[in-house]
């Protein structure tokens, strides 16, 4: 078991932790989008909540929103219908590549019933709300 993290994951964490998701040969824009997303969940988290498993929040956090990226196209740099970086604007529901079509419901803006069904999106994102439920359980255990 990883020691637990003192400060944010970087880049070479989430390498290491999901290699499903890295390229053999990343670009520096990737590198930085990920490197980024890993600070601001960091700094999202809060650490007497999540203790020693922020970091891992952090991380599984940054997967689930890079594997949505990488599912609606990536960061192209140029790409239309995109923002700063090449990051999709809008929420991908489908989309076909040559034989194969790929789907998934877009979030809703309700903040009850949407966080649960946006991090349900990814495999990461349902680790991130196993993880978080069993945060939850740990605090509200009275002991006796």
């Amino acid at each position: 078991m990883p020691e637990p993290y003192s400060s944010a994951p970087v880049y070479s964490d989430f390498a290491a932790r999901f290699l499903e998701l890295v390229s053999p040969t990343p670009t520096s824009a990737q590198q930085t989008w990920i490197a980024g997303c890993l600070s601001r969940e960091w700094d999202d988290l809060d650490s007497g909540y999540w203790g020693a498993k922020r970091g891992e929040a952090s991380l599984l956090r940054a997967a689930h929103r890079w594997a949505l990226i990488r599912q609606a196209g990536g960061l192209q740099a140029g790409t239309a219908g995109t923002g700063a970086m090449g990051i999709p604007v809008g929420a991908l529901t489908s989309i076909t590549v040559g034989q194969y079509s790929f789907g998934y419901t877009a979030p809703s803006n309700s903040r009850s019933s949407g966080d649960r069904q946006d991090w349900g999106r990814t495999g990461y994102g349902q680790e991130y709300l196993s993880l978080r439920d069993t945060r939850l359980g740990n605090l509200d255990r009275v002991s006796l």
